[in-house]
């Protein structure tokens, strides 16, 4: 994976941006809020596990061994498998699991649109409503298909109102779509974009094995953008700009046939002396660049589970190797270990893209949820007195939908790439 400066801008061009740039009035409207999307922090479990299990004993070996262990409030449904062995038996770790293809899926959204609306009427504070299955750890199939989780804050909510949303979701909403055989858990689930917060920021390839698929929905140019009434036209931000040395607010340079379609504005352009005056709000990611981006991420989960099953059986052929004792026991062993923690880390990638799928999902769908600022100009397009086509606009950043403590500017990822033969790895 690779983040790289940009450098040897075309001076003339870039003096002519600065000069608009200072010369402007900061537009003027609304600035956009931006989405909270959900984050899973993991508990304190010496202080939070009797508020939790003296109401609901499995409040935390139900989510044993997840990403969050973000632990289950009330849960509907008979209790999930268990250690034999006594008190002292180890839990088993769970995994959550994407769901293909599930009947429910026509009717997903209205069944979000009839819980979310339930949830309001009862005056819940709620973080997500998300769709995982459960499984144990290394285990082909899961043991829970799909449980409807309902995100809440940490102490919010008490056991007994818990109970009654998770049993009226399963029993009168879910049973009324046709599906009542789906159970309902509400979980102490807080939130924010993958750790984030709620602002784009730039990614760290180095330390981020997803970083590929978190790209489109980060700061880190180039930036997927669009405008927000017409999200078909696509293109990205190829430049971050400063106004100027008084002034800290940040331009984005992209093309004019992108940020005001020809056919859409007749090819007017639009002047920065009164953009103010006509915002025209631009969106990270088109209509067609979410779409791929958050198929990809699915695509990818396919593929992990794919290389999980495959080092799973390897697991299998090498235990029965060291246990008949054929080949050298030390070869034998490492390759072993090496197979059972590409399994883990694997495991870790599929949480990892299970969540940040459902974030965006959740909460990115609408383009109204993604704007990052406005059009503060833009020239006509035309054919320069050199013949080069003039196609330029510069976007007016909105503070709120950056994180700019962690802001790298003009510094582009490249993708994924290997850079020895040893580092080539799945993950």
């Amino acid at each position: 994976m690779s983040l790289t400066k940009i450098g040897n801008i075309d001076p003339v061009f870039l003096e002519r941006c600065l000069h608009i740039a200072k010369e402007t009035v900061k537009p003027g409207g609304r600035s956009p809020v931006s989405p909270t999307v959900p984050k899973f922090d993991k508990p304190n479990l010496d202080s939070a596990r009797s508020r939790l299990t003296d109401y609901y004993p499995d409040a935390f070996t139900d989510t044993y061994g997840t990403v969050s262990g973000a632990p289950f409030v009330y849960k509907t449904g008979p209790a999930w498998p268990k250690r034999e062995g006594g008190p002292e038996a180890q839990p088993f770790i769970r995994e959550t699991r994407p769901v293909h293809n599930h009947p429910i899926t026509p009717v997903w959204l209205k069944f979000l649109s009839d819980a979310e609306a339930y949830l309001k009427t009862r005056r819940v504070k709620f973080t997500a409503i998300t769709g995982f299955g459960f499984a144990n750890a290394g285990a082909k199939t899961a043991f829970c298909p799909l449980l409807v989780s309902i995100g809440v804050p940490p102490s919010s909510l008490a056991f007994e109102e818990a109970k009654t949303v998770a049993d009226y979701v399963k029993d009168t909403i879910l049973s009324q779509a046709g599906f009542p055989e789906i159970d309902v858990a509400v979980r102490e689930w807080t939130t924010s974009l993958s750790g984030r917060g709620p602002k784009l920021q730039s990614l760290n390839p180095l330390v981020d094995p997803v970083a590929e698929f978190r790209h489109p929905f980060a700061s880190t140019l180039g930036l997927y953008v669009a405008p927000l009434k017409t999200p078909h036209y696509e293109g990205t931000a190829g430049l971050y700009l400063r106004r100027s040395k008084d002034n800290d607010d940040v331009l984005a340079l992209t093309v004019a046939h992108v940020a005001r379609p020809p056919l859409v504005h007749r090819n007017t352009g639009l002047q920065h002396t009164i953009s103010n005056r006509y915002r025209e709000e631009i969106v990270v990611l088109g209509s067609k660049g979410y779409e791929d981006s958050t198929t990809n991420i699915m695509s990818r989960i396919g593929t992990l589970h794919d290389i999980m099953v495959s080092t799973e059986k390897k697991i299998g052929r090498l235990q029965r190797q060291q246990a008949d004792g054929n080949g050298d026991a030390e070869e034998v062993a490492e390759a072993l270990r090496v197979a059972q923690e590409d399994v883990v880390r694997t495991t870790r990638n599929i949480e990892r893209l299970d969540r940040l799928h459902s974030e965006v999902t959740k909460l990115l769908t609408n383009p109204k949820q993604r704007p990052i600022g406005s059009v503060l100009h833009a020239d006509p397009i035309g054919v320069s007195s050199d013949g080069y086509t003039v196609d330029w606009a510069v976007i007016q950043l909105d503070k709120e939908a950056f994180d700019w403590a962690k802001f790298k500017g003009n510094v582009v990822y490249i993708g994924t790439f290997p850079i020895s033969p040893h580092s080539a790895d799945p993950d």
